[in-house]
């Protein structure tokens, strides 16, 4: 079982976190993959936003995350997905 989350903002931040056996979650506003500081973010029209996080998620995904959050402020609501996962033996 895997008791162990690696966050991260990197394609290669994912990859390691598989390659450990851990959990492994992006972050996408703010991460590098963005490439966009948070008022940047903030100036961009939300579906213009919207498309760009996109792309960064598939990202993330095709490197093998598990999650995908918007901001490290949504981990805590997602600690408690992981450990229902794993009481059930994901």
């Amino acid at each position: 079982m895997k008791h162990f989350i690696k966050v991260g903002d990197t394609v290669s931040d994912i990859k390691e976190g598989i390659n450990s056996g851990s959990w492994s979650v992006g972050i996408l506003k703010g991460s590098s993959e963005l490439g966009l500081k948070e008022e940047e973010v903030n100036a961009l029209d939300p579906e213009t936003l919207a498309e760009k996080l996109e792309v960064v998620a598939e990202r993330f995904k095709k490197a093998g995350a598990h999650y995908v959050i918007d901001s490290i402020g949504d981990l805590d609501q997602l600690i408690p997905k992981i450990n229902l996962r794993l009481a059930n033996g994901d």
